[in-house]
């Protein structure tokens, strides 16, 4: 987005955002990026509140679970194992504004579960899209949390939100001329901040645990390999808890952590609180929870873990932010970042990533223009692969020479962040740029014979956490040696191969794809059993598929959604497809139906609700670019 003027907005200490106007009078305006500036100031809650019918997307899940606990059965949260049938049940209750509050990745369900009802979606529902600079942040390791962009366009009524927004390249909002509205405290609101640059980050956890005696400290820390390297190390397992995503928890319960150490939404603390990134953001922690002074515990460590880097601008200021006071019961942050640097990191500028990616994309197309006009297989062969290995392909959309704007937006900031790191001072006067925070007079550097280097090369394998994969690959490799020598029978075996289904279940899910004698061909190698499985993906016969549809489908006939993607989940077994969602977008690949603004109407259902679905007008030829 180009610079417009930006439009601001007062708020006074302990005011909402749905206590000031146009707020409270009209709602969060469309078509803006809202930049709240403070985290808590209730944008979210003015939306729940506000008088229309709303879909709110959240980054993570933990913040969907905590807004359904506080407004119970006037939201309907959305995530993993809320079926389209749930949402459907949520849209025909007597409630009278709807409002749905969705991950990235569940967005799809509100898609067909709106398809299947009397709402249309893009000009019924007003979509508010949280946390938005998550989609920027997360997207090179979660490509996902994008997938509502395209339809976030087509809603009439919609808009970016966010204290700490990173502005958008994608030319999309300059298109539907998007401002930026900023809402300004009318009061001081920077934090005092201790910044202690080191080059032991957990010698310097410990001494400043020492010389800070708490109740309780709240660590945030994007490594779960480290944060239990550091439970180890100051011997405090029994008073540690750590938050976590179910990946992580299930990472450390195979490592010897309790159920009750680890959670994945936010409960009772004990002593030693642990946070990964998924509660760095929109996640809210009520003074009731920790009744005290927090002392929040920023953790860098870049040498360990160079995705542990925190951006003083964006998550520095949201992780501050997630502990919420009261009138009531006002509360002092002692704010810390401790932190490595590494003056051999590499950054690019912003101009210089875009030159970069400038020439990149010249090769790419040129790459890609010798593989159009290849005339024998060989030579399309060849050059099929090299378009397949040439990184660049990670900012382009999928299957097209268009650009994934979210993608070098996302370069562009990692190589920002990078560049902060590379010494003290850069990290040092990061900080004093920013608005929310002052650095105290404590700053200090620490530096130590024994380094963050040393301890890497030095670190005992005994106290890095084993992953999963490893885990699994292992377990079962001695599964079938045992098998193979005859020292279990085929009925233990079998009762061993249950357990893992149930303990493992995503590992076996990937397994059981490949099948289980296939994939002792490669030790159980999950990372290898992943790639084979995308090999055989792409080399799936669609036109299969096509035949089941002409087959199974019948011209003229009208279908609903659901039936439609009953069917397609059908068609997808019969002919060995997996990792495609049975969607309407695969189904209008192979067949033309009416849009679903204009779904026609199929007759009533036993409760009398108005039953609508699609005509199926014309098969294609099955081509799927």
């Amino acid at each position: 987005m180009k610079n417009k003027k930006i439009k601001t907005y007062k708020i006074n200490k302990g005011q909402y955002l749905n206590q000031i106007e146009p707020f409270k009078s009209k709602g969060i305006p469309s078509n803006i990026i809202l930049f709240k500036e403070l985290p808590g100031c209730g944008a979210t809650r003015c939306e729940i509140e506000f008088p229309r019918h709303s879909i709110i997307v959240e980054p993570n899940v933990p913040v969907i679970k905590g807004k359904k606990r506080q407004f119970g059965m006037l939201v309907c949260g959305i995530f993993e194992g809320v079926t389209t049938d749930d949402i459907l049940a949520y849209l025909e209750n007597n409630i009278e504004y709807k409002k749905l509050i969705v991950t990235p990745e569940s967005f799809w369900k509100v898609k067909e579960a709106l398809e299947d009802s009397t709402f249309e979606i893009y000009t019924d529902f007003f979509l508010l899209f949280d946390e938005c600079e998550k989609i920027i942040q997360d997207i090179s390791y979660r490509a996902d949390i994008a997938l509502p962009m395209d339809d976030f366009f087509r809603f009439e009524h919609k808009t970016f939100v966010s204290a700490t927004p990173i502005v958008p390249s994608d030319p999309r909002f300059e298109l539907n001329e998007f401002t930026v509205h900023k809402i300004r405290p009318s009061f001081t609101y920077s934090q005092s901040l201790r910044l202690i640059c080191t080059n032991n980050v957990l010698t310097t956890i410990k001494k400043f645990i020492d010389e800070n005696p708490n109740d309780k400290y709240f660590m945030f820390f994007n490594t779960t390999d480290t944060i239990h390297e550091l439970i180890t190390k100051l011997k405090i397992k029994n008073e540690s808890m750590v938050f976590c995503a179910e990946k992580s928890r299930k990472k450390l319960r195979i490592n010897g952590y309790n159920d009750s150490d680890v959670k994945t939404e936010i409960t009772a603390f004990k002593k030693y609180n642990f946070f990964t990134s998924r509660f760095f953001s929109a996640v809210d922690i009520d003074y009731d929870l920790f009744q005290c002074n927090p002392t929040i515990v920023l953790i860098t460590d870049i040498v360990s873990a160079q995705h542990s880097m925190l951006d003083p601008f964006t998550e520095a200021i949201q992780i501050q932010g997630r502990f919420r006071e009261t009138k009531e019961h006002p509360f002092t942050r002692n704010l810390v970042h401790i932190s490595n640097v590494d003056p051999e990191l590499i950054s690019m500028s912003e101009s210089a990533v875009k030159t970069y990616l400038s020439e990149c994309h010249i090769v790419f197309k040129a790459v890609h223009r010798y593989h159009e006009s290849a005339t024998t297989a060989a030579a399309k062969d060849v050059l099929s692969q090299v378009l397949k290995r040439i990184d660049y392909a990670k900012y382009l959309k999928k299957h097209s020479l268009e650009r994934n704007y979210d993608m070098i937006d996302n370069l562009i900031f990692e190589e920002k962040v990078k560049g902060i790191y590379q010494n003290a001072n850069k990290l040092k006067d990061a900080y004093s740029k920013c608005s929310h925070f002052k650095i105290d007079n404590k700053y200090a550097e620490e530096l130590y014979s024994f380094t963050d280097k040393d301890r890497k090369k030095a670190n005992k394998k005994n106290i890095r956490l084993k992953s999963l994969n490893e885990i699994v690959a292992d377990s079962l490799t001695d599964l079938h040696t045992r098998k193979r020598m005859n020292l279990i029978t085929e009925f233990e075996y079998t009762m061993e191969i249950t357990s893992f289904q149930l303990d493992f279940p995503e590992q076996m899910a990937i397994i059981n794809k490949y099948g289980i004698d296939n994939s002792e061909l490669v030790n159980f190698n999950i990372y290898q059993i992943q790639h084979l499985l995308i090999k055989q993906k792409k080399q799936v016969d669609h036109f299969g598929m096509m035949t089941y549809i002409q087959q199974n489908f019948q011209i003229g006939k009208a279908y609903t959604g659901n039936r439609m993607t009953a069917l397609l989940k059908v068609g997808f077994k019969d002919n060995n497809i997996h990792g495609i969602t049975p969607s309407l977008d695969y189904l209008r690949k192979f067949a033309e139906f009416n849009p679903s603004n204009k779904k026609v109407w199929m007759g009533k259902n036993e409760l009398g609700k108005d039953i609508r679905g699609y005509i199926i007008t014309k098969f294609k030829d099955g081509t799927l670019n």
